[in-house]
């Protein structure tokens, strides 16, 4: 379990924002989970990426993580935030869905799509 955990922006370039999920449980300081929302360049949407550490899920880091870049790209008035999930990775699909997210199967790509229309 986690007694303290915060957010920390790692990266803010202006068409991408990446934030670092950090634990202070540990003697150091360990990032246990990073999340980005990258703009597209000529088009209001964003793609978005999580990862947590193995040891730290099914703790609702990647739900707090994922909403977290949702309220951001509602901040920067995007119409569409969307990740591209393996098939495979039920409990990030199961994320999506939780936080809103519409998934559709990319044939070409055979990867899951999530996708949110934020208005």
């Amino acid at each position: 379990m986690i007694s303290r955990d915060f957010l920390s922006v790692a990266n803010n370039l202006g068409d991408s924002v990446a934030f670092n999920l950090e634990s202070d449980t540990m003697k150091e300081p360990e990032i246990i989970g990073v999340g980005r929302l990258v703009k597209r360049h000529g088009v209001p949407e964003a793609e978005f990426a999580i990862e947590i550490s193995d040891r730290f899920q099914r703790q609702g880091l990647g739900t707090r993580l994922l909403q977290l870049l949702v309220d951001i790209g509602r901040q920067e008035g995007l119409q569409r935030i969307f990740g591209l999930i393996l098939p495979e990775n039920f409990n990030m699909l199961q994320i999506a869905k939780k936080v809103g997210f519409t998934l559709t199967f990319d044939r070409p790509e055979t990867v899951m799509r999530a996708e949110l229309k934020l208005w």
